[in-house]
């Protein structure tokens, strides 16, 4: 990990020219021996890379939850995806739990949809029963409508593309790629297309290539 870790950084740093600040959530016990930091020696010149190492599972939840932390909204979903492990029921719980947290929060919407990813990522519910049952979830929480239609539509798309879910999800696709079309036309930056649709850019390029 953190030889991979070194590796990334020069590439980010390469193409975009900022030093950049890593993050790596380990949902899995640290394989045994694997080395907590990372050092480089060449003609003399020594670079050595600490991490900082924390185990979510021995932290109170109240830790991760104090505040306005972004970061530690994430690594609470961490814990919980650990605590769940393959039980569909127990992630269901979990993800009906932090939805509720992430729903109350006043965060601006980039942040708040990369959050939502992570989230997503690391509780991984499959069942179908309890995603329809997550979906109902969402159509209920009081937040802006905006930021429960990007729930939904993040939500949505995730198992559409891997055959879970049917029906209604078929018109919110289409109705995004409708909406896409319209702003292709109107000759709209497609980062922007992106943020409005939340359709990926391969989509995108491909209602391009058609028009």
């Amino acid at each position: 990990m953190p030889t991979r870790m070194y590796r990334y950084k020069q590439m980010i740093y390469l193409k975009h020219g900022e030093e950049p600040v890593g993050i790596a959530i380990l949902t899995a016990p640290r394989p045994r021996g694997e080395k907590s930091s990372y050092s480089w020696e060449r003609f003399e010149v020594r670079v050595v890379y600490d991490y900082i190492n924390v185990d979510v599972m021995k932290l109170e939840d109240e830790v991760f939850l104090a505040g306005d932390s972004r970061i530690g909204l994430v690594f609470y979903a961490a814990k919980c995806a650990n605590l769940s492990g393959d039980d569909e029921g127990e992630k269901f719980r979990y993800l009906r739990l932090l939805s509720n947290l992430w729903a109350k929060h006043g965060w601006d919407k980039e942040d708040k949809r990369i959050i939502l990813l992570a989230i997503d990522y690391l509780i991984n519910l499959k069942n179908e029963t309890y995603v329809k049952e997550m979906l109902v979830h969402i159509s209920s929480l009081k937040m802006k409508e905006e930021d429960k239609e990007m729930y939904v539509s993040m939500f949505e798309r995730g198992y559409k593309e891997e055959g879970r879910i049917e029906g209604r999800m078929e018109g919110r696709i289409e109705g995004r790629m409708e909406i896409a079309k319209k702003l292709l036309q109107r000759n709209r930056p497609i980062d922007e297309i992106i943020e409005d649709t939340t359709l990926t850019r391969e989509e995108i390029e491909n209602l391009r290539a058609a028009l």
